[in-house]
């Protein structure tokens, strides 16, 4: 039987009456279930306070980590590819930076058990390639003996692998005992070392307590005929406040054993990295002195043998006691108390003196004028 078109038309009025009211119902329902989301997080926010700004603040973080995560995943792979397209194979590199991290401080791990080995052994001084990378500064004396060695090695174990000893006293005070100067000159024997140092404001972030100096040193053989090979160094570094000072000591000089004939010069730049804050009682971030070692080359002999570069030389030069200077910018004024004190005692007696003769010229003034009344 066919459908006539009045009775089709009420059969789709009333589909569509049934779907809208489903869609009505659907969407009460999701109201109710907004305003009872609602109300639990607004009793939650009363019972906790800031609870619901952390948890958003800590999705918005993971989903910023997921992305940079993916970006670098993704980047990783791109140069994998690329490695890949021009050696024809994948480089043995880690596969994340993690892993570099966890790599490299393995053999970091590895290199300080090595050098606590070697400091703890027969021979005291070990290798250090930096020379004042991350450490104070200082000066101290120099270490001889079997009891010295022994401290130091004791405390180079307490420091992590770099041996330390105690401090100057007016260094740890701020109250520096001796003349402060930037540079200074030493003549040991044929050798004549001579060092200067200059603020590098480049490379310092004061407000962070890195101050970074730059110092050259210039060592001149004046023997007019030895000819003498650096083979070693030891500095004493000691930073202002500080109670103890670092021992920085290694082979060669800057990864470099020179070789002077009479009357040549070797010159080098290193830097200093200090972690200090200025003081308003001295103007210095930090005292350094040291010395070299070298060898005396027997005529005919290029260079030292594997004996004496293994006894790290018998004869060594001072490198004389100099500091580590603020700039201006950098100094911090002293504060005197006692002086502003004084000033202000000084301030109220003039005052009072001047307040005494005024009155006794008033009381002249007032004494004629009884006289004639």
């Amino acid at each position: 039987f066919g459908i006539s078109p009045r009775r089709a038309a009420s059969m789709l009025e009333d589909e569509i009456r049934a779907e809208r009211a489903a869609r009505g119902r659907a969407m009460m329902a999701e109201r109710r279930k907004n305003m009872e989301k609602a109300q639990q997080q607004y009793e939650e926010d009363m019972r906790f306070p800031g609870l619901r700004e952390d948890r958003e603040a800590k999705e918005r973080r993971e989903r910023v980590m997921r992305r940079l995560m993916g970006e670098l995943e993704e980047d990783q792979k791109k140069k994998r590819e690329r490695a890949k397209e021009i050696l024809g194979k994948l480089p043995e590199t880690p596969e994340s930076r993690t892993k570099s991290m966890e790599k490299a401080l393995q053999e970091a791990r590895e290199e300080m058990k090595k050098i606590r080995r070697k400091q703890l052994g027969k021979d005291v001084e070990g290798v250090d390639d930096d020379d004042t990378a991350g450490v104070g500064a200082g000066i101290g004396a120099k270490s001889g003996g079997s009891a010295a060695r022994a401290r130091e090695a004791a405390a180079a174990e307490a420091a992590g692998g770099r041996p330390r000893l105690p401090g100057d006293e007016d260094v740890t005070r701020g109250e520096i005992d001796i003349p402060v100067e930037p540079s200074s000159s030493t003549l040991t024997g044929p050798l004549k070392v001579e060092v200067s140092s200059v603020y590098n404001n480049e490379q310092s972030d004061p407000p962070m307590r890195k101050h970074c100096f730059q110092y050259t040193i210039r060592i001149t053989n004046n023997s007019p005929t030895d000819t003498i090979q650096l083979l070693g160094r030891r500095f004493e570094i000691q930073t202002v406040g500080s109670s103890m000072k670092d021992v920085v000591q290694g082979e060669g000089v800057t990864g470099r054993t020179p070789i002077l004939k009479p009357g040549e010069v070797f010159e080098y730049t290193s830097t200093a990295p200090l972690s200090v804050r200025p003081i308003g009682t001295t103007i210095i971030a930090a005292r350094m002195k040291g010395e070299y070692r070298y060898v005396v080359l027997k005529e005919g002999q290029e260079t030292a043998t594997e004996e004496q570069i293994k006894d790290g030389g018998n004869e060594t030069a001072d490198l004389g006691t100099f500091h580590f200077i603020f700039p201006e910018d950098q100094r911090v004024k002293p504060f005197r108390a006692e002086e502003d004190d004084d000033e202000e005692e000084e301030e109220e007696e003039e005052e009072e003196e001047k307040d005494d003769s005024q009155s006794k010229e008033d009381k002249k003034e007032e004494k004629p004028d009884k006289k004639k009344d």
